[in-house]
């Protein structure tokens, strides 16, 4: 029932998060009945439990050094769908869940950027929010009722009402104080710090457990089972992009627009991301004027085409003594693409080669939206006086910024960098009436700042835990370490390291390694980031030989597919990262893969006898060559010097595979 193998437990040591906290155990249980077996060991033999979705977290909430419950393997079901409302498991993706939804011509309105990869029962645990929070709320808003178990073992459920009672009889006793100390709390319409009181303690007296149990991240109960209210589709949807020459026009044009009817959208981002934007996305590239600073992306939802169209017109309208220029996104394929874009942004942060690296640890404050204007110069100011190169983004309609400084995370003091940093955003932040997390929660990297905020509500919070789990088994924390800032094996190459750091977790391979997708199982190990992660913990040492031979065994189950190197938005080839940490450590080769570098050496030698033998500034076709080059650089690395010859050269080379030609556009990345 629970797996204690080291390998096992590398694999749910980290998430999207700077930490990196390897179980005692990890659990993959089938059904309730299994979930109480594990909070009965947890009594017994006084063990924190970990509940864990799909590890998407930014924060680090699923981590910790008890037993890591997965939730993604087995219990990700759809129970029932009504007209109203679904019943869900708490594993599932919002993405197979709305994709299921859509058919019927509904869905789950909440749409974090990580919504295709993110599971249901963790977006309940932090309170997520996302792109069309301006019009539809947070998952708060849409949670109908839960099902699980307190700590002490015992069934609830909010949905039939069972063994509430002794619970909200207890919580009611803090009635008055709470309502004293609302006043405490952040004046922003989004807020994922903290036990939710302001929602959850009426002012009847009467106590609103689902609302305090959303956004509690696995502190307060484990959940086996959601009821979320869902909506019917809009029938129509238009998307907008305006583009301005200063970042400033930007938020300046954000209060001329947020009554506008049917607005469901207001999404920042600076002139890096619209940079990037053009490079990764070719598609793009007419929808932006080399002149943009900043952009507003856009999304009107309504019932009718002529509403919206009048809707879209007037936003223009606002906008024309601003922005550069506006542009109309009404096909499906454009929409998709600019929403594409937009949920890639943190990932394409991470594209960054190299020991600096994007790190979300201010990521997800908010202001009052009257407030954007002097958070932003004040922030700005505040990072260039540690010299912090940043991208903006995020929710902007509501205030919400998306911050990830840049930091060399090999410098021996980059920690101390983080923490100063902290400490000056968050009192800014404090001082405007705002959040230090809007959606993304408080989890490790947030929660000792809870009490610099306001010890009051610090205090008020620890009363609330004590109630629900008095022997604090639920989600308690003790050794926390950090994925970065490990001295790795002196064998190791800078590659390898680059590759293992760069990988951030995100877990968008769900959705193209083909290793995990073919394999069924849902084992961490077959997707590209477990494989990355069990390379990291070979570069630090951390996996004895035993342990060596499973980690290889997950690494050698790469189906050679290489859309790593095309499809991860962080630009992580496993493949090659793989092979050249075998020649680093001079790991055992399968017979498989002695045959296929056999089989593959003729044809490397003749693609590169084609590029070194080719004039300068010609055209050469490489058809041909498609799977040598694929391949080639999980067998050989040094496939790819084949290809920068040619970039040196100046050679065009064309191909009719696009897989082909997104490869090269990432091998001369590399």
């Amino acid at each position: 029932m629970i797996n204690t193998s080291k390998t096992e437990r590398v694999l749910y040591a980290s998430d999207v998060s700077i930490y990196e906290i390897i179980p005692c155990g990890v659990a993959f249980p089938k059904g309730p009945d299994e979930v109480r077996a594990l909070l009965d060991i947890a009594n017994r033999e006084n063990v924190p439990l970990h509940p864990r979705g799909t590890g998407t977290s930014t924060v680090g909430q699923s981590l910790g050094n008890g037993i890591s419950i997965d939730f993604s393997k087995h219990m990700n079901k759809i129970m029932h769908i009504d007209k109203d409302y679904v019943d869900v498991e708490p594993g599932i993706t919002l993405g197979k869940l709305n994709s299921v939804l859509e058919k019927k011509g509904l869905f789950m309105p909440v749409d974090p950027s990580s919504m295709n990869m993110c599971s249901v029962g963790g977006m309940v645990s932090n309170n997520a929010s996302g792109i069309h929070s301006f019009l539809y709320g947070d998952t708060k808003d849409h949670v109908l009722g839960l099902e699980g178990f307190w700590a002490d073992g015992s069934f609830f459920s909010t949905i039939k009402g069972e063994n509430i009672k002794n619970i909200t009889e207890k919580l009611s006793k803090l009635h008055d104080k709470v309502q004293k100390l609302k006043s405490k709390l952040p004046l922003t319409k989004k807020n994922s710090s903290g036990y939710n009181i302001r929602d959850s303690f009426l002012s009847d007296g009467k106590i609103d457990l689902n609302k305090l149990l959303v956004g509690s991240e696995g502190s307060l109960c484990i959940i086996t089972k959601l009821r979320l209210r869902v909506l019917e589709l809009p029938k129509k949807r238009i998307t907008l992009l305006s583009l301005f020459d200063d970042l400033e026009k930007g938020l300046e044009a954000v209060k001329l627009v947020r009554d506008i009817k049917g607005l469901s959208a207001i999404e920042l981002f600076d002139e890096e991301l619209i940079s990037a934007g053009k490079e990764y996305f070719p598609e793009l590239r007419d929808f932006f004027d080399n002149r943009a600073k900043a952009g507003l992306l856009f999304e009107i939802d309504g019932g009718a085409e002529n509403f919206v169209e009048a809707q879209a017109r007037e936003l223009e309208k606002r906008l024309s003594s601003l922005a550069i220029k506006t542009e109309f996104g009404r096909s499906t394929e454009k929409r998709q693409w600019l929403w594409h874009m937009r949920r890639s942004a943190q990932s394409m942060l991470n594209r960054i080669h190299g020991s600096v690296q994007s790190l979300r640890f201010i990521d997800d404050v908010a202001v009052p939206s009257d407030s954007i204007m002097e958070f932003y110069k004040q922030e700005k100011k505040i990072l260039d006086r540690y010299g912090l190169k940043t991208a903006f983004f995020g929710h902007i309609g509501l205030g919400n910024f998306h911050i990830n400084p840049r930091i060399d995370t090999r410098a021996k003091d980059f920690m101390k960098t983080i923490n100063a940093v902290s400490e000056e955003t968050y009192a800014l932040v404090k001082s405007l009436g705002g959040t230090f997390a809007a959606e993304h929660g408080d989890g490790i990297l947030r929660q000792p700042y809870i009490k610099k905020f306001s010890p009051e509500l610090h205090a008020l919070f620890a009363e609330i835990k004590d109630i629900f789990d008095p022997k604090h088994i639920l989600n308690s924390k003790d050794k926390i370490e950090l994925r970065y800032g490990f001295t790795p094996k002196s064998n190791i190459k800078k590659e390898i390291l680059d590759a293992v750091e760069r990988c951030h977790g995100c877990n968008e391979c769900i959705d193209f390694c083909t290793a995990f997708i073919k394999n069924g199982s849902e084992d961490e190990g077959c997707k590209a980031r477990g494989r990355a992660n069990l390379m990291r913990a070979i570069v630090r040492g951390s996996l004895d030989e035993k342990d060596m031979r499973t980690a290889l065994h997950y690494i050698e189950a790469c189906r050679l597919c290489g859309k790593c190197l095309t499809e991860c938005p962080t630009g992580v080839n496993v493949m090659e990262t793989a092979s050249l940490l075998r020649e680093s450590l001079i790991l055992p080769l399968s017979l498989k893969k002695r045959f296929m570098m056999w089989l593959l050496r003729p044809l490397r030698s003749m693609l590169a006898k084609k590029i070194n033998s080719a004039k300068a500034d010609s055209v050469v076709n490489i058809d041909a060559y498609g799977t040598v080059i694929k391949l080639g650089l999980y067998y050989a690395p040094y496939t790819k010097d084949i290809i920068n010859n040619a970039k040196n050269k100046n050679l065009k080379l064309t191909t009719s595979d696009k897989d082909l030609q997104k490869y090269l556009l990432n091998i001369h990345s590399l």
